[in-house]
């Protein structure tokens, strides 16, 4: 019979221990291809979900496709692509947030990146996480973080005084919300903080040439709009060959980009180097590159790049807030009222409002979160990539899956679990600390970098309207086939409220005179 000391001795129970932390470490480092993936709509054979990929509206096709998953993440297989839809806050939290060292990156379309398209691979917003997309951020943090913006405020404020200037010199004109020029105004401010270049009018090169690299980018980067998107495989289709008028499509819309890109990057250096021109985000990029070490020819390629991504990033989603604004000032005149007042109070209604006044005007404050949570200007986000296996709630997240992407915003954004009666306008909801603000500038590591400047020039242009105007519904009879509605169906990334009607009117004998002598004060 065996000692039965023996059985207790130190290398008997080294066998179980052993045996214990073998499975612990087999058991975290057990392949991810064990889960499934996330739940997904019916699937066909080697185009998988194609069908069920929304092709309009996204936002609200991803939301639907949750609810009859019933199912907060999802995703959607198309060839070889896996989609992963993240339609809840948490979800978009955990993964985008708490695990963005490797939900960072991004797979650029191929008709903007390819150089035979519209070789348009160094846009900022666009590029994978790579070692340029980590020194272009780089290069721009020190210039937009919050404290570093308040060097644009006076230029900020300018321009919406100059807008009120404008709105009360056609404000007998204005009837409907296409009428407004809320997008030059974003222009304006961007052009001269950006290149330090004065915008003189809606007509002007700049204007037109950056309004058209926009809608080319947009209209390129959807995978419903061009084929080349679905099938990179397409690029290397001859341009002359029948049917392949896409393509000729894309050369066209490539020289229209190196133009807008290079054509006012390159006027601002020409100032600079003479000595010229005022404070601008290149001149302090240029300086900020050579110290990175980047080369003569990077410094330029790089700084370009960054100066048209903010140029188109920050206009265009800026101006679709700025209408969502207005949108929502005609629909519900009794936030309009309780704004004006507090702005008021602060005023005395005898000067305009500044960025000072910023910390005495929390209902402004929290007016202007719930306009970015009622109309998020990117509804379904920019999508992140994630580039190694993963899983989360037991489901594979496959290496290559595009995880769109800030989370669905929308559906984010409309969620009752976390925005009580969220069809409702109620900027008080934001007084309540566990309610979060909405994520419309996105998550981790791709925040949209502009967050701080385009939340300064939104705030004091809504301060600035509210205090000097009322905004009411429009009484034209012209105006009365300008349906009040959400949003209009769009074939771009971003969206905005429907043409709408509405009437601006001075509040006051001594709001007239405060917008005439605002752009000297």
């Amino acid at each position: 019979m065996a000692d039965e000391s023996n059985l207790m001795s130190p290398g008997v129970l080294g066998i179980p221990i052993a045996l214990l932390l073998s499975f612990g470490i087999w058991y975290k480092s057990r392949p991810v291809v064990a889960y499934p993936l996330p739940p997904q709509p019916k699937s066909y054979p080697i185009i998988g979900n194609l069908f069920s990929i929304p092709t309009e509206d996204q936002h609200i096709g991803f939301l639907e496709i949750g609810k009859k998953l019933k199912s907060s993440i999802y995703c959607l297989k198309a060839f070889s692509a896996t989609i992963v839809v993240l339609n809840s806050l948490e979800d978009a939290v955990n993964l985008l947030e708490r695990r963005s060292s490797i939900y960072s990156d991004r797979t650029p379309p191929p008709m903007v990146s390819r150089p035979s398209l519209l070789n348009w691979g160094g846009f900022v917003a666009l590029l994978g996480y790579n070692d340029r997309w980590k020194k272009s951020r780089k290069l721009m943090h020190p210039w937009l973080n919050k404290k570093a913006v308040e060097a644009f405020y006076p230029s900020q404020q300018l321009q919406a005084r100059l807008l009120l200037q404008r709105l009360l010199l056609s404000s007998e004109g204005i009837h409907t919300s296409d009428q407004v020029d809320a997008e030059l105004t974003l222009a304006t401010i961007l052009a001269r903080s950006i290149y330090g270049y004065s915008v003189e009018s809606v007509n002007d090169p700049f204007v037109q040439n950056f309004r058209i690299a926009t809608d080319n980018l947009a209209e390129a980067s959807l995978p419903s709009n061009f084929l080349a998107n679905v099938f990179p495989a397409m690029s290397y289709i001859p341009a002359w060959l029948p049917g392949a008028g896409w393509k000729r499509t894309a050369q066209e819309w490539r020289k229209q980009q190196e133009y807008a890109v290079d054509t006012w990057y390159y006027w601002t250096k020409e100032k600079i180097l003479a000595g010229e021109g005022e404070h601008s985000i290149i001149r302090s990029l240029i300086a900020d590159a050579k110290e990175l070490g980047l080369e003569a020819d990077e410094i330029d390629d790089y700084v370009k790049q960054i100066a048209i991504t903010l140029m188109i990033g920050g206009t265009d989603t800026s101006s679709s807030s700025a209408l969502a604004f207005f949108s929502v000032m005609v629909r519900f005149p009794e936030v309009q009222a309780r704004a004006q007042r507090e702005i008021d109070s602060v005023t005395g209604g005898d000067r305009l409002p500044t960025m000072d006044d910023r910390p005495m005007l929390p209902y402004v404050g929290r007016l202007f979160e719930e306009v970015l949570r009622w109309c998020p200007p990117v509804p379904s986000g920019l999508p992140h990539g994630c580039f190694q296996d993963d899983s989360y709630k037991e489901y594979r997240i496959p290496k290559g899956s595009t995880v769109h992407s800030i989370g669905n915003i929308w559906a984010i954004n409309y969620d009752a679990e976390i925005y009580k009666n969220p069809y409702e306008f109620d900027p008080d909801r934001y007084i309540d600390p566990n309610v979060p603000v909405p994520p419309t500038f996105g998550f981790g590591r791709r925040l949209c970098p502009g967050i701080h400047y385009a939340h300064a020039a939104l705030f004091i242009m809504i301060a600035s309207v509210l205090a000097t105007f009322d905004i009411n519904p429009s009484p034209n009879p012209e105006a009365e086939n300008f349906e009040q509605k959400k949003v209009k169906d769009s074939a771009k990334i971003t969206i905005r409220p429907s043409p709408f009607g509405l009437k601006l009117t001075p509040r006051s004998a001594r709001a007239q005179e405060l917008i005439k002598a605002g752009a000297l004060s």
